[in-house]
């Protein structure tokens, strides 16, 4: 909001700038402080936000202006402007006799009307005399439609005058004199039809309705209205519809709202007795459902006008409601009464959100046009002293004004040079031309555009005179700014794709598919076009020397075209980018560096014309790029996607600041970024306004080269900024949150989208570190931005440092559902996640992984390395180059591919230091995260890159073995020799793992393990050298003995390289480490029993451990026992044999049954264990590598696991049975299975037999009923039921189609589709949903109009419509019109084969709805609900099991669910439809009876 020419901003917002200048270091906020900091600071600037600013002076008349100027007029006869932005008189006039003010809705003039019959037009913001005109009678009211001005005059006049002219000769008598009931008010229908008047002087109480373009059709009524009772506010009494068809009134007397027609003045509706007391005031809702009223019995009321019922009644005002007023957008209603307060309300729940105070008594309640200044005035004609006036400033943009445009859907921005006019397009749909001196929408157009790239044909000239745009596909409009009208329209001969304007605002270039339009701007005429035959031109780009022109088509293909050349000139084709897909182009102002953005995933191409290369390729966006442009300087590139926008610095290509909010690109005649709208405000482009979201956001400083991040105790609470409308009062709001007396949930919808800046806090944030899991999901669910703060901390750091498992999960559903936001995630927020583990962790990296699909990208090839082909790059997608590395050309061998991205980048460099970490934290962590194929692939892809080390250092060692072994055979010399260099080597490699890890070395025991091996080795070498005859000392053979067992011990783990092994190897691991609690009591237990038989035979403790030992395995001896040692025996034999050993067997059963039900993820985990392993030692490389991408590719049918998984039932079947499961048992429960088989056999017959006993019965009553219902009715039956074509012009299909759609065939087919769709009703079509004759000509004839194609006669149409109507009975489907238009667009064989496919595919779509009954659809939609939660609309084939056991009432054996399996998914293509579903319980509806 501005005051031009007026005021300064109100708040002299320096922000983190000053920071910026002074800040020398980083620096970082503590996350504990921030969050509290933060909200109290808020709370404190909240509460002084409640009272409102004084005005001081007494005023008779009033006017809150578009701009939010206040202008008042006095007693004294003074004229007083006040910028209430800057609370400050900017103008004062002395001026007599005033009676009206007034103010034309769009802000363009003001009108002030005398007592002396003159009427003056001004300029509202200088106050500046336009025109005046004497019209002999005092002015007594003033209303304006922008075009049309409306006067009433105190003889009873009322007279018309253009706004732009209000002399003499243009005026237009409405009402002829009328002395007696001369009209005190005016209001305007919004539709320019109906100007409503009253009158209210001397008793007498009047309505009049006059209809401006039916005069006859006027009319009038009697108010019901207390005489003597002075009005001042018309908006109180009377409220026009919106829909400009009713008028609603209020009674004073009847204490009611009557609703008239404002076409004949007859009563609608009329409710009396709403309140206990006078009605003061009436407000309707734009769609007239809801009506609210306030009274003297301090009640405000919602009604539901349609049903006539009370939806609420608010009650906090001590003292009569006088005045209301809602928001533009009918979300908040301010209130205002005698006990001097203003409560706001929400709209949604209809409850107190805030309560604003004045010093005075509060009669009437205003809101600027932009809805940012809330006025409050007391009664005008009080006789008390002090403030009689007091506003609040509801939205702080002092810089900047709003745009009532929805981000989401624009598509192109445009601005003239001089910043008058700008020009936003919504998708392909509209268009709407803004004037932003006025701040007023001027004109909205319907464009018909048909492809996705119609985004830029929008140009102007650079002298700021006219605007070009497309209305028509093939026409391109000429619109002057100075006339503010079309004033020419250009004819081509397609769909024009793009337009640019030389600098000298003279040729005008239009690109439209194979042609290039070259027109004269002067004369209007066509100069020449230039021709491409192989391909369609898309965009142009044209240099600034206006000598070349640019042009690329569909592909990578881009052209120039010498502009001094005439058109039969030879294309130049720059061969810069290789692969296929690259869209949206654009030129730096110097002419050297283009940009080429890929139509596939969100990278863009950096390309050096006069070099012809390629200098990057940059993928930071998540999401297709819609937009890129540079800034004038050349400096700052643009780029935008649908999930974020990203300001990067040229010179060395970074990215300097990432928004990640709604966020439009403005540019001008030179295709140059002139402007931004961002939180819904147009900001022209500056590096003021670089700076101001610098504040925002981390940033790096391009000349200090040096991170500065905002630190918070140097911010004053002046400076916390909050974004989005009602910003100041969302501070109030906001400031309420937290406190444990308040609803919290009510302030959402309105707080939702909010950010606190500079700190780039949201109520995510907030929740989130307070643990309110419910509230974090409702805000996630309404569209609350996920962003990081300005610690770079997002909701899920939040949820994890405060250990919120239920948080994190929500969170991780809705990063699941947003995939862009995978590429947001760092190594390190990755490793805390898996630290903390939650619930969906392995879901979470599931979905990471996504299926690359492309024109380019091939379905069957030959990998380069078996089972699977990676690529690492740091794009997000799969590149046509990524391709060549991954797959060969080999015919012969070809296989169905699957290529694969995972959108979570790594630092895939072996030894880096954030590579460790992410393996550290693997190690560390439970399986779970083993199990997600992300995971898998990148310990596969990592595993190739180091195994070839792992593989020498086991050469090594098997070499070392290779010479113990020798050494042990011989003992000769040589072989010693060689144990001395292994041992340096040993010894070496174990020094450099200490010095590397330092204390964490210890902390492992393995390393303990090998060191004290090498020490070992060194050891004994050291004494066999110095001892010639060692070999002879038991000492030292007992050394080396059990050297040779620890160096033999340590050969097992290089097992683990084999996957057949490795997972003995982690049998073993874990056997031992769940043998250990149960050896510290066997341990005592034999320590225990071992001292009994010391003391009581008086031998050494070393024969009784022996004698214990011995005992354990049944080697004893009992001769010579007395009976104390029989007394031990028997315990001993008891408790360590029987008990003990029986407790360990089952100790290991279970361990190899759970190693074995994870054997995947464990063999995982074994080779997470080497790679961090061999990453440890690689020193060098801890600092290298950058974050990157996995890509790889596998064939389609390519089974996952290893051949173990299929023997684990039948390990559990041999441990059952070695735990006792004896033949005879097993026969017994085998006996008893086939009685439970002969009886169900039985009762399936006797079932069988009923079911053919109950079809007979139906069958006969089918009879019957033949007989008894008429053949018409049964007709109408039948017509009533038969869709034939509901699936295949299905919206949800389509829209499926449409995202999946490669080739132009499938393009057209959605948009022939959706047109059939749209037109379909028109044509009256029979229940059946076909078309008779007379419709059908209509249908074919429209079909034609469409395509553009010349009409045929009425015998060619009859000829057509027999040859289209596929099945011959003389009417017209949806089908057949779609056939119809499709051949005319010359698909003739590809529209065949879609039908065929559909015909052989198809089955009814409500066949289920028919047949099932309501207990079935219900299960139905339960069991979709639960496994398609992640709305992919189907269901893993992988939990087709789990989803039978759960439907099925009855017990099912394996071979009964494999079989129900197959019918569960018919196709067999690993994914269950809604279709095959509802096939397979209507097919299935025994399982449903238990047994």
């Amino acid at each position: 909001m501005t005051d031009k020419g007026l005021t300064e901003p109100l708040l002299d917002f320096k922000g983190l700038n000053n920071v910026l200048s002074q800040s020398n270091k980083p620096q970082t906020i503590p996350i504990n402080s921030q969050v509290n900091n933060v909200f109290t600071s808020i709370q404190t600037i909240g509460d002084k936000l409640v009272n409102g600013n004084e005005l001081e002076g007494q005023a008779t008349l009033y006017i809150l202006t578009r701009s939010g100027n206040l202008l008042n007029y006095s007693k004294n006869g003074k004229i007083t402007l006040w910028s209430l932005l800057s609370n400050k008189i900017v103008y004062t006039e002395d001026v007599k006799g005033v009676s009206v003010l007034y103010e034309t809705p769009k802000g363009s003039k003001l009108f002030i009307g005398y007592t002396n019959g003159t009427l003056q037009s001004r300029d509202p913001n200088t106050q500046q005399v336009l025109q005046q005109v004497n019209l002999r009678s005092a002015v007594k009211a003033v209303v304006s439609d922008d075009k049309n001005l409306y006067v009433s005059l105190k003889n009873g006049k009322i007279l018309q005058f253009p706004t732009k002219n209000i002399s003499s000769a243009s005026q237009k008598l409405i009402r002829p004199i009328d002395r007696a009931s001369p009209i005190t008010h005016l209001k305007i229908s919004r539709d320019e039809t109906f100007l409503v008047g009253y009158v209210d002087i001397d008793q007498i109480e009047m309505l009049y309705v006059f209809n401006i373009i039916k005069p006859e059709q006027s009319w009038s009524t009697k108010l019901d209205l207390s005489s003597g009772v002075l009005r001042e506010d018309p908006d109180k009494l009377v409220v026009i519809s919106d829909d400009c068809l009713n008028i609603f009134i209020r009674g004073e007397n009847n204490k009611g709202v009557c609703m008239y027609s404002l076409f004949d003045g007859s009563v609608v509706q009329n409710l009396t007795s709403m309140h206990t007391n006078y009605i003061n005031q009436i407000l309707v809702t734009k769609d007239s459902k809801r009506v609210i009223t306030c009274s003297k019995d301090r009640k405000i009321k919602v009604w539901d006008w349609i049903k006539s019922e009370c939806l609420a009644t608010l009650t906090l005002h001590e003292e009569g409601v006088e005045t209301m007023v809602l928001s533009e957008d009918e979300t908040l209603l301010f209130t205002g009464s005698y006990d001097t307060f203003v409560n706001v309300w929400s709209m949604y729940q209809y409850v107190s959100l805030a309560k604003l105070k004045t010093q005075f008594p509060i009669r009437s309640l205003h809101l600027s046009g932009d809805n940012d200044i809330l006025l409050a005035c007391n009664h005008l004609n009080s006789k008390t002293q002090g403030p009689m006036q007091a506003f609040w400033v509801l939205e702080d943009n002092a810089d900047a004004f709003r745009i009532r445009v929805e981000l989401k859907n624009v598509s192109n921005c445009y601005v003239t040079p001089n910043n008058e006019y700008l020009v936003t397009m919504n998708g392909n749909s509209s268009l709407k031309l803004w004037n932003l001196r006025s701040r007023v929408l001027i004109e909205s157009h319907k464009v018909n555009c048909q492809f996705r790239y119609n985004l830029r044909a929008l140009n102007g000239t650079r002298d700021s005179e006219y605007i070009f745009f497309q209305k028509e596909s093939s026409e391109i409009v000429q619109w002057s700014c100075s006339q503010q009208q079309q004033v020419h329209t250009y004819n081509h001969g397609g769909q024009v794709q793009d337009i640019v304007i030389t600098s000298d605002d003279k040729i005008m270039y239009c690109a439209i598919e194979r042609q290039i339009y070259k027109w004269d701007l002067q004369t209007k005429q066509e100069l020449c076009r230039f021709q491409h035959n192989n391909g369609y031109f898309l965009f142009l780009v044209l240099a600034s020397d206006d000598q070349r022109l640019f042009a690329n088509g569909s592909g990578a293909d881009i052209f120039e075209y010498d502009l001094k050349l005439d058109e039969t000139q030879e294309l130049k084709r720059f061969d810069i980018i290789k692969d296929s897909g690259w869209v949206n182009f654009e030129l730096s102002p110097d002419g050297v560096t283009l940009i080429q953005t890929n139509q596939y995933n969100g990278s863009f191409w950096v390309c050096n014309l006069k070099e012809g290369k390629v200098l990057q390729i940059i993928s930071k966006h998540s999401q297709i790029i819609n937009f890129v442009g540079f800034t004038k300087d050349g400096k700052f590139l643009i780029t935008r996607s649908t999930s974020e926008s990203i300001i990067w610095e040229t010179s060395k290509w970074k990215a300097l600041i990432t928004i990640q909010e709604e966020f439009g690109v403005v540019t001008s005649s030179s295709r140059q970024v002139q402007a931004i709208i961002h939180d819904g405000l147009y900001k022209s482009w500056s590096d003021q306004i670089f700076s101001s979201f610098s504040d925002d956001f981390t940033f790096t400083s391009t000349e200090q080269e040096e991170e500065v991040v905002q630190n918070i105790q140097e911010v004053n609470t002046s400076d916390i900024k909050m974004t989005g409308k009602f910003n100041n009062l969302m501070k109030l709001f906001i400031g309420n949150v937290g406190k444990k007396s308040l609803d919290e949930k009510k302030y959402l919808p309105y707080l939702y989208k909010t950010q606190i800046s500079p700190f780039k806090l949201t109520l995510a944030h907030f929740y989130a570190f307070f643990n309110q899991a419910d509230i974090v999901q409702k805000l996630l669910q309404m569209g609350t931005p996920y962003i990081e703060d300005v610690n770079g901390n997002s909701p899920l750091d939040y949820a994890i440092q405060k250990k919120s498992y239920e948080s994190a999960t929500i969170i991780l559903d809705y990063i699941m559902n947003s995939p862009h936001l995978y590429g947001k995630l760092t190594e390190e927020k990755i490793i805390n996640l898996i630290e903390f583990a939650p619930s969906n962790l392995k879901e979470f990296f599931d979905s990471a992984v996504k299926e690359q699909i492309g024109e380019y990208i091939p379905s069957f090839g030959t990998l380069i390395t078996n089972p699977i082909s990676f690529r690492e790059s740091q794009n997000n997608f799969i590149s046509f180059t990524d391709i060549k590395h991954m797959i060969v050309a080999d015919k012969e061998n070809d296989e169905p591919l699957v290529f694969k991205s995972i959108q979570i980048p790594f630092n895939m460099q072996p030894g880096s230091q954030s590579s460790i970490n992410f393996h550290r934290t693997l190690s560390e962590s439970e399986l779970t995260a083993f199990r997600s194929e992300s995971v898998q692939s990148i310990l596969t892809y990592k595993w190739d890159l180091v195994k070839k080390i792992v593989y020498i250092n086991g050469i090594i060692y098997l070499l070392y073995m290779a010479a113990l072994f020798a050494f042990i055979q011989t003992y000769h010399q040589i072989s010693l020799y060689f144990l001395i260099a292994f041992g340096i080597y040993f010894m070496g490699f174990e020094i450099l793992q200490i010095f590397l890890n330092k204390m964490s070395y210890l902390g492992d025991f393995w390393n303990l393990f090998d060191f004290f091996r090498v020490l070992l080795l060194i050891f004994f070498i050291y004494n066999a050298f110095k001892y010639e005859d060692w070999n002879k000392s038991s000492t030292m053979l007992q050394l080396f003995g059990t050297l040779n067992f620890l160096s033999w011990v340590r050969a097992l783990s290089f097992l683990r390289l084999f996957q057949k092994t490795r997972i003995f190897i982690r049998l073993l691991v874990e056997v031992i480490y769940d043998m250990i609690p149960f050896l510290i009591v066997l341990i005592g237990a034999v320590l225990g029993i071992s001292l009994s038989y010391e003391v009581i035979n008086d031998i050494s403790m070393l024969e009784a451990l022996k004698h214990n030992y011995r005992l354990t395995f049944g080697d004893f001896e009992t001769d010579n026992y007395t009976a104390a040692n029989w007394t031990l025996f028997i315990i001993g034999s008891v408790l360590i044999p029987l008990i003990m050993l029986n407790m360990l067997v089952a100790i290991m059963s279970d361990t190899y049954a759970r190693v074995m039900s994870d054997i995947l993820p464990s063999d995982f985990l074994e080779l997470n264990q080497m790679i961090l392993e061999q990453e440890e030692i690689q020193f060098w490389n801890r600092r290298k590598g950058q974050l990157g991408y996995l890509h790889y590719v596998t064939p389609l049918q390519r089974k996952e696991g290893n051949e173990w998984e299929g023997q684990i039932q039948k390990i559990l079947a041999l441990l059952q049975q070695q735990n006792g499961q004896s033949p005879e048992v097993l026969n017994k429960l085998g006996d008893k299975i086939d009685l439970i088989i002969e009886s169900q056999k039985v009762q399936f017959r006797d079932t069988n037999l009923k079911f053919d006993e109950q079809k007979k019965r139906f069958d006969r009553i089918q009879e019957e009923l033949e007989i008894i219902i008429p053949k018409q009715q049964k007709e109408e039956v039948a017509e009533e039921e038969e869709d034939s074509d509901g699936d295949f012009f299905d919206e949800d299909y389509i829209d499926e189609l449409q995202k999946i759609a490669k080739t132009n065939f499938d393009h057209y087919s959605c948009i022939i589709k959706r047109f059939v769709n749209q037109r379909w009703s028109k044509y009256n079509p029979t229940k059946q949903g076909k078309l008779h004759k007379q419709e059908s000509f209509i249908a074919v004839r429209d079909s034609y109009d469409a395509i553009d194609i010349d009409i045929p006669d009425d015998l060619e149409i009859e000829r057509l419509i027999k040859e289209i109507d596929l099945n011959g009975d003389g009417l017209l489907s949806k089908q057949e019109i779609y056939v119809l238009m499709m051949r005319l667009l010359g698909f003739h064989e590809q529209v065949q084969e879609e039908l065929t496919q559909l015909n052989s595919n198809k089955y009814p779509k409500d066949a289920f709805t028919r047949f099932l009954e309501p207990k079935q659809r219900e299960i139905f939609e339960q069991l979709w609900a639960k496994y398609d939660n992640d709305s992919k609309d189907y269901i893993d084939a992988k939990q087709g099991t789990q989803l039978i056991k759960e439907f099925s009432k009855k017990s099912l054996n394996d071979e009964e669910v494999v079989e129900l399996l197959k019918s569960l998914d018919k196709d067999g293509n690993g994914q269950i439809s809604k279709d095959e579903l509802k096939t397979f319980i209507s097919e299935n509806k025994y399982l449903l009876n238990e047994d």
